[in-house]
């Protein structure tokens, strides 16, 4: 995926979304950058979550399962 811009842009494509990294001072910078780190904390805890879910329903099979 092409991003086009401007020559003071940088970017980088990250699987289909491409981010546009601007100059620095322009607030979009900041904006696009917490949005990334808001992504990346939601699936961490997401999967943090699954992984807690998980283990809580396999230890209570295998305490249900002794007699």
């Amino acid at each position: 995926m092409d991003c086009k811009l401007g020559r003071l842009t940088l970017f980088y494509a990250k699987g289909s979304t491409c981010i546009r990294l601007l100059r620095v001072g322009n607030p979009l910078l900041y904006i696009v950058v917490a949005y990334n780190i808001l992504i990346i904390i939601l699936i961490l805890s997401a999967l943090s979550l699954a992984l807690a879910f998980g283990a809580l329903v396999v230890l209570s099979f295998e305490t249900s399962s002794y007699p």
